[in-house]
C-alpha cells in the first residue's frame, strides 16, 4: 500500500526496515527501491540500530528518502554512496520523534524537487563526506546538527523560500524546543541559488569554524532571520519570527544579515 505519511513516520514500504529494537549491520550492501514512499534504509523506534558500511543506497520514487530514522532510532553510514532521484526524497532524513544519524565519509546526492541533502528533526553528524542537493535546499534542520570536513551544497529550484540552509521549529513545538544548533567545522557550504541561511520560527545558533562559504548570487543575504507564510508548517504567520546567534571562529564572512 502507499501512504507517504506512514512511509515518512514509520518506514512503511522501505526497502530495508529495522524496528522496535532491531539491530542490523551490513557491509557491502546494495539497497535499491523504486516505489512511492519507499525509503532505502529506515530505522524506527528507540534502541533500533542500523550500520551500513561500504554500501550503496539508491531510490527512484517520490517520497523515498535514502537513509532515515525516527522515534529515537540510530543509524551509522560509513563510506557509502546514497542517491535519490524522486521528489521529496532527502538523502539523509530524521523524521518525527528524532533520532541520531551519523555519516562518516561517502557521498549523498539528490536530484528531485524538494529533496534536501539533509532533512533533520534530530541529531545528524556528517564527517568528511559530500552532500549535494541538485534541485533543492542543501539542508532543513531542527535539533543538533554537525558537519566536519564536509561539502554541503544545494540549489533550490521550486520552493518559494530561496535559501540554502533552513533552521526551523514545527508549529506544535514553537516556544518549547529551545535552540536549534548547526555546528560547521571546516569544509564547504555552497549555495547555487539564493541566500545561505534562513532562521524562522525558532532560535538558531550557527557556529562556523574555518568553513569556506560560497553563494552564486552575490546580492543574496548571508543570513535572513524572519517569519514565514506557514506553508511548510513552520508556525503561524505573525507569530513565527526567528532569532539567531552566530559564532564565527577563524572565519571569513561576506554578505548581509537581516
Amino acid at each position: 500500500s502507499t501512504d507517504v505519511d506512514s512511509s515518512r513516520l514509520y518506514g512503511q514500504n522501505a526497502a530495508f526496515l529495522a524496528t522496535h529494537g532491531g539491530r542490523a549491520t551490513m557491509t557491502g550492501a546494495r539497497i535499491s527501491s523504486s516505489g512511492i514512499g519507499s525509503t532505502g534504509a529506515y530505522g524506527y523506534s528507540k534502541s533500533t540500530y542500523i550500520s551500513l558500511k561500504d554500501s550503496s543506497v539508491v531510490t527512484t520514487g517520490n517520497h523515498s528518502a535514502g537513509t532515515a530514522v525516527s522515534a529515537r532510532a540510530m543509524m551509522k553510514v560509513e563510506n557509502s554512496t546514497v542517491s535519490t532521484t524522486g521528489d521529496s526524497s532527502p538523502a539523509i532524513m530524521i523524521a518525527d520523534g528524532g533520532g541520531i544519524l551519523i555519516a562518516d565519509g561517502g557521498s549523498f546526492t539528490t536530484s528531485g524537487a524538494m529533496s534536501q541533502g539533509i532533512y533533520s528533526k534530530g541529531d545528524v553528524t556528517v564527517t568528511n563526506a559530500s552532500v549535494n542537493a541538485l534541485n533543492a535546499k542543501a539542508a532543513v534542520l531542527k535539533g543538533n546538527n554537525t558537519l566536519s570536513g564536509t561539502t554541503l551544497e544545494g540549489k533550490e529550484t521550486t520552493d518559494t523560500v530561496p535559501y540554502n540552509i533552513v533552521l526551523f521549529s514545527d508549529e506544535k513545538d514553537i516556544g518549547t524546543m529551545g535552540t536549534q544548533h548547526f555546528d560547521v567545522r571546516g569544509g564547504y557550504l555552497i549555495s547555487h541559488k539564493g541566500g545561505m541561511f534562513y532562521v524562522t520560527a525558532t532560535h538558531g545558533k550557527i557556529s562556523l569554524n574555518g568553513t569556506a562559504i560560497t553563494m552564486d548570487d552575490p546580492a543574496a543575504n548571508l543570513i535572513t532571520v524572519a517569519g514565514n507564510d506557514g506553508a511548510n508548517g513552520w508556525g503561524t504567520p505573525g507569530r513565527n519570527g526567528g532569532h539567531v546567534e552566530l559564532v564565527a571562529d577563524n572565519q571569513v564572512l561576506t554578505g548581509n544579515i537581516s
